[in-house]
């Protein structure tokens, strides 16, 4: 998730499966273990996956208020 996050303050483009693989600590990590988490994420609704990439969707709530949507 942490990596999701930054990419998504930086305003970077969606990350691929491999992409976010190469980004974590760990020397080498499986794919179907990224998916696994991905699609976790997805499911609790922090993430977007698409044909590009995986994006980090969650808008925080000191966000929407500053935006003007209120309160959840």
């Amino acid at each position: 998730a942490r990596i999701l996050k930054e990419a998504a303050a930086l305003d970077d483009n969606p990350l691929s499966l491999a992409e976010i693989g190469r980004r974590l600590p760990a020397k080498r990590v499986r794919h179907e273990t990224v998916r696994a988490c991905v699609d976790e994420l997805k499911i609790l609704g922090f993430v977007s996956e698409g044909s590009k990439g995986v994006m980090w969707t969650l808008v925080s709530t000191t966000a929407r208020n500053a935006a003007g949507y209120g309160e959840l």
